[in-house]
């Protein structure tokens, strides 16, 4: 398909693995359509074209050498800037700002929304969205993390829950179910690197 060839070329990703991935899309699919032995539906073209742009934006630029990379770093200066500040002041609260995670879990708001677990140094951990933070927060913080870590002065290794390394939080309250699913996706793109999120979800 000529349309998914040339979105391709423009974001610059190189391998169809990663732009099945940036698509949301099995491999074998992608190849096919790439290659035209298969004809992909307009729903294949709307995640395309939403969530890899979207992605490849919000990745960090590797610099202003090529015109994308310019226009990328350009429109997503003026997304946060002008169109994210905007939505925050009208669609979303924010309930807590890295703040220590409060010990009793009736401590939580029974609200919906957005939500950032950090460690002790403030690196991001978790990235999820709740119906209610009361009761899914506290379930967050009881799944294990899923890479093992050596602890002790024997170093042995397990796999820690997400509650033994996080120490702070920031809760967003965000009503509207769809913005907070969007919001969620959009907050796991900038902190990939440093989140133990399994999934990334798509835009919609």
């Amino acid at each position: 398909m000529a349309f998914l060839r040339q979105l391709k070329d423009i974001l610059q990703i190189e391998s169809t693995a990663e732009f099945s991935r940036m698509c949301g899309k099995q491999q074998p699919n992608m190849t096919g359509y790439l290659n035209g032995n298969l004809s992909p539906g307009i729903r294949v073209l709307e995640d395309c074209l939403l969530n890899a742009t979207i992605s490849r934006i919000f990745r960090e630029p590797l610099g202003d050498d090529t015109r994308f990379e310019g226009k990328a770093k350009k429109l997503r200066n003026k997304v946060w800037n002008d169109v994210l500040i905007n939505l925050f002041e009208q669609e979303i609260q924010s309930l807590q700002e890295v703040e220590p995670i409060p010990e009793n879990q009736r401590e939580l708001p029974e609200s919906g929304g957005a939500y950032i677990l950090y460690d002790s140094a403030a690196n991001v951990l978790y990235i999820g969205k709740a119906t209610s933070f009361k009761a899914e927060v506290w379930q967050t913080l009881d799944r294990n993390i899923p890479v093992e870590m050596r602890f002790g002065p024997d170093m042995r290794r397990f796999n820690p829950t997400i509650r033994d390394l996080a120490s702070y939080m920031s809760l967003y309250q965000i009503d509207n179910e769809r913005f907070r699913h969007n919001i969620e996706a959009l907050l796991i793109r900038v902190f990939i690197n440093q989140t133990h999120n399994r999934n990334i979800g798509k835009f919609k």
